[in-house]
């Protein structure tokens, strides 16, 4: 299991190489860390806007801080911008990568 603080993710360079047929990548992160919300500018509108429906604070900082880290994360295995990242729903809700292209790892 991988532990990533957000000072890992962020200050660390450098790719984090796609998992083969034989490895499994899985992700510990702290949502306590209030260090995630300075990256609040990788989020687009419609992120900002889902998160503002979130009733409870707590609950709202931790989506708002998984987000974040998904975002910062992805940029590493695909070597772009947070922020250039885009996202779009299927029909029953699933989640997948929309840009930049991905090679078929997350769709």
């Amino acid at each position: 299991m991988h532990m990533w603080s957000e000072t890992a993710l962020t200050v660390t360079p450098g790719r984090i190489a796609l998992p083969d047929a034989t490895q499994l990548h899985v992700w510990h992160v702290d949502l306590r860390d209030p260090a995630w919300d300075r990256w609040r500018c990788v989020l687009d509108a419609a992120e900002v806007q889902r998160l503002q429906r979130v009733v409870h604070v707590r609950g709202r900082e931790y989506a708002r801080r998984s987000r974040i880290a998904l975002r910062l994360l992805l940029s590493r295995y695909l070597g772009c911008a947070a922020h250039g990242i885009g996202f779009a729903l299927g029909a029953q809700g699933k989640p997948s990568v929309q840009q930049p292209s991905w090679p078929g790892f997350l769709g």
